[in-house]
């Protein structure tokens, strides 16, 4: 392969990777202000704007500043 067609191969991987690039943004804070637990099975948005996270240990509520917990207290 020449160089011309090498630099072309290299150039279009570069520039697709970075058209469908996603960014994510990664929140870090105190265990007691964050979610009931790290892993979640479901994510949903209410009609007020309310994020809902659902874990194995019950519902968090992120209104954008406070968390509210319902937790599942099971036997």
């Amino acid at each position: 392969m020449n160089r011309i067609n090498l630099f072309l191969l290299l150039f279009s991987i570069v520039i697709t990777d970075n058209i469908f690039a996603q960014v994510f943004t990664n929140y870090t804070s105190e265990p007691s202000t964050t979610l009931l637990e790290n892993q979640i099975s479901s994510i949903a948005i209410d009609s007020l704007g309310n994020k809902w996270f659902g874990t194995m240990a019950g519902a968090s509520k992120f209104d954008g500043i406070n968390w509210v917990h319902n937790s599942m207290n099971l036997p």
